[in-house]
């Protein structure tokens, strides 16, 4: 559990081991400097979560609505990871640091964080095993023929699939 300035979050496992982050966004008008990742995450207050979870109507189950604000990929090498959803994907760094980059669009703390904290070189998940198959974007259709030609892969059917080049596969499907 911690407090990145951005959003709060809590990190649970999924029953294939995929680590998801709960995390609550606070207002963009009181992000931190530098997005607070210099300094690394604070400890969450959790008492002042149980107060707010006690006082509103918390829905007990996820509902509609409900999205993904940002996924960490591992990747095998840091650089072309970055560069592929940097000069591919199109997304900025927001920030880089020696084991982790984390990129957006239009100035959110972060979309997609890629890192090596599994180990430099490590190989994709082999086939045939649990494990997330693809992630999807959602963008203009503009913006997908600009992918499209940036990827030099010819969309189909208002979608694109592209591997990084850690085997990751994005699907960006124009909305």
């Amino acid at each position: 559990m911690s407090d990145h300035g951005t959003h709060e979050a809590i990190y649970l496992p999924d029953p294939d081991g995929n680590g998801l982050e709960l995390a609550a966004d606070r207002p963009r008008s009181e992000w931190p400097a530098g997005l607070g990742y210099s300094g690394g995450p604070a400890p969450l207050d959790v008492e002042s979560l149980y107060a707010l979870a006690r006082e509103a109507d918390v829905p007990r189950f996820a509902g509609e609505g409900l999205r993904t604000g940002h996924l960490h990929l591992h990747v095998s090498q840091l650089e072309a990871a970055r560069d592929f959803y940097r000069g591919v994907i199109g997304f900025d760094v927001q920030f880089e640091m020696p084991t982790a980059v984390f990129l957006s669009a239009g100035g959110y703390h972060h979309h997609v964080a890629v890192n090596t904290w599994r180990g430099r070189g490590v190989p994709p998940v082999p086939e045939h095993t649990v494990g997330m198959r693809h992630w999807t974007v959602v963008v203009t259709p503009e913006d997908l023929e600009t992918i499209s030609a940036r990827a030099g892969v010819p969309a189909s059917d208002g979608a694109l699939e592209l591997p990084d080049p850690s085997g990751n596969v994005v699907r960006l499907e124009s909305a």
